[in-house]
């Protein structure tokens, strides 16, 4: 997303920085980038994500997968093998819905603006200009 901020035009890499996410079917979803689940599980499980084939799917793909190591390059390590399992155990825990997932701005405002988001958070300076 462009956003213009301070005069200046600045991409921010990741929607899901400025926004919540609720899980619905999970097609709107990234299921390694989005925070669905605390933080991103790219960050979560670093070592399994270095093995994931297709780092892009929405969140239903992946629940859809009758072979979960189908989504991976194999063999897997024993750590790595070990992060499968603790992640496993997350989607037994996790339940799609039969409705759209929501994505919510963080400021509690129904639409997005840039000034306040220059004004509210930090991360900003971190952002790259062009």
């Amino acid at each position: 997303m462009i956003v213009l901020v301070a005069g200046k035009l600045t991409i921010l890499e990741n929607y899901g920085d400025i926004a919540n996410v609720h899980l619905g079917n999970g097609l709107s979803i990234f299921f390694w980038k989005d925070k669905w689940n605390i933080q991103a599980l790219e960050n979560t499980f670093q070592e399994l994500y270095s093995f994931v084939k297709n780092k892009s799917l929405p969140i239903s793909k992946v629940f859809q997968q009758d072979q979960i190591t189908t989504l991976f390059h194999l063999p897997l390590s024993e750590l790595v093998f070990a992060q499968l399992q603790t992640l496993l155990a997350i989607m037994e825990e996790t339940i799609l819905f039969d409705k759209e997932d929501t994505w919510a701005y963080i400021l509690g405002q129904n639409f997005f603006s840039s000034e306040s988001l220059m004004h509210t958070r930090p991360w900003f300076d971190k952002g790259r200009y062009i």
